[in-house]
């Protein structure tokens, strides 16, 4: 008899048991979903707040540019013009996709020394550096600043390749180095396609005439 009463009360629990771990099983996925929601949210916040540190980050620099550099930049151009410097006309720059080749030219020994020791190349090159490095680092977000400084840029740091390459001996300036490789590639790309389009569209317009010949019909 209680052996019998032992084995339905068994069969009771066996038959309750079964719901209750559906239930407990439901909750505990909710849960987990509940949870993982909770990671993905916080997830892409953390990646919204740090899009808008780095948007904003490349629009201080880019003003740093602007108010900053520039006028060093001009103030560097006046004193180089002033000294009647030929040395950065007169050397040879070549940039291809991966790397830069200069070959400096000296007026003379006088030029070299006024190149080397007295124009104020550094107020120019370490402010560009420092600003540089926060776009090759990935702290701010370059393809902004491309869009904004990108022509004074290249073109600042093209001129001044010859002197840049003097200076950095290897070791320095290579935040600028490769910013600069990095935007004049984009650069040249954006121009190439620009030009392939243009070319394609006269191919588009361009009328196919063709002579049969006599009985190919």
């Amino acid at each position: 008899m209680y052996v019998q009463m032992a084995k339905d009360f068994l069969e009771i629990i066996y038959y309750i048991s079964g719901p209750l771990l559906a239930f407990f099983a439901f909750k505990a996925l909710a849960k987990i979903k509940e949870t993982r929601k909770q990671a993905n949210e916080a997830r892409e916040t953390r990646i919204t707040n740090a899009k808008r540190s780095s948007y904003q980050l490349a629009a201080e620099k880019c003003d740093f540019y602007l108010n900053v550099i520039i006028p060093k930049i001009n103030n560097l151009d006046a004193v180089i013009r002033e000294q009647n410097i030929t040395f950065f006309e007169k050397s040879q720059v070549e940039v291809s996709n991966t790397n830069i080749k200069v070959k400096p030219a000296f007026k003379d020994e006088g030029e070299r020394n006024k190149v080397l020791l007295e124009i104020p190349c550094l107020e120019v090159f370490n402010p560009i550096e420092s600003f540089s490095l926060f776009f090759v680092s990935g702290i701010a977000d370059e393809k902004i600043a491309y869009l904004t400084v990108r022509t004074t840029f290249l073109g600042s740091v093209k001129r001044y390749l010859p002197l840049y390459v003097i200076l950095s001996n290897g070791k320095h300036f290579n935040n600028t180095f490769k910013l600069f490789m990095i935007w004049h590639n984009r650069r040249e790309k954006e121009i190439l396609e620009k030009e392939k389009h243009a070319i394609e569209q006269k191919l588009n317009k361009n009328i196919s005439l063709e002579v049969k010949n006599i009985g190919a019909e």
